[in-house]
Parts: structure tokens; sequence; C-alpha cells
């Protein structure tokens, strides 16, 4: 169970290191990908403080198709 919190989180990181580049990215379906903006922060997003608060970020700033496909996805399939 610890292994699979930590590639999740692993995920998250990747994935809030690549918006913060860009505040208002997209995904491979074109639906926006909206961090909360966070100006005081270094990359200026919110940068989540433990795992549940990075899952409950992910839930307000990814489209409800995302989530869903992520929520229906294998392990292997997130991998790649």
């Amino acid at each position: 169970m610890k292994t699979r919190k930590t590639f999740f989180f692993a995920i998250a990181v990747v994935f809030f290191s690549l918006c913060a580049q860009d505040v208002s990215a997209q995904n491979d379906s074109g639906d926006k990908i909206t961090p909360t903006p966070d100006p005081q922060s270094k990359y200026k997003v919110y940068v989540p403080k433990d795992l549940e608060d990075c899952f409950a970020e992910l839930k307000n700033m990814l489209p409800q198709r995302t989530l869903k496909q992520m929520q229906e996805a294998t392990e292997d399939r997130m991998i790649q």
C-alpha cells in the first residue's frame, strides 16, 4: 500500500512540475488543466502539502473526463 501511495505521489509531483511552467496547460484530449494559482509560491501555483492534499488539488484542477480515465486505467497504463 505504501508503494502505491509513493507511486501516485511521484506522479503528482511530476504533474505539478509540468504545470508550473504553464499555469493553463492542456492534456492530450485538449481539456484545460487549471492548477490553483499561488502568487506566493516559487512556481506560482499551489503546491500540495501532503498526499491527501495532492489528491484534493488534482480533483480540483483536472477535468472530470480526465479523472474518470485515470480511475479506470490500469497501473501500467498510468505509468505510460
